[in-house]
């Protein structure tokens, strides 16, 4: 994909191991595509610490948010795509997605620009009831280059 502008950054690296920090220091939902009557892919991320501040907080008004993708290369080939989210209380999220493993997920969150993020695991593929949904919206266009 090409565009003229680009919230991506490129990262290449000679081998798997180049890049072994970036899995480790990325959170990789299960690749089970979720989908919520908005239309967001709706992605099981219970590890992530963020949840327990944003939920605390109960009714206050959406924080912003920052968002970039990253593209990460070995050997000339597209192999690691991460979404990193900050938000303006100093929380952080960097969701790691193989590539193409991933594609049919990336397509619908690219489509929609929106992720849903669930604070529980999922139960036989589905979302436990008892889970809480975090809504990202507004998520930058992605682009398999940097221009």
């Amino acid at each position: 994909m090409r565009g003229r502008r680009s919230d991506s950054l490129l990262y290449l690296h000679g081998d798997y191991n180049d890049f072994r920090r970036i899995l480790e220091g990325s959170l990789v939902p299960p690749k089970i595509l979720l989908l919520s009557l908005e239309g967001a892919v709706l992605l099981s991320v219970p590890q992530w610490r963020g949840f327990a501040w944003f939920f605390s907080k109960g009714g206050d008004k959406p924080l912003c948010h920052k968002a970039h993708w990253e593209n990460h290369y070995a050997k000339g080939e597209l192999v690691y795509i991460v979404l990193e989210v900050e938000w303006e209380n100093g929380q952080g999220l960097r969701l790691g997605f193989p590539y193409p493993d991933y594609m049919q997920i990336l397509s619908c969150i690219w489509e929609n620009r929106a992720i849903g993020l669930l604070d529980k695991p999922l139960k036989k593929g589905v979302p436990d009831p008892q889970s809480k949904c975090m809504l990202i919206k507004d998520l930058p266009a992605w682009s398999a280059e940097v221009v």
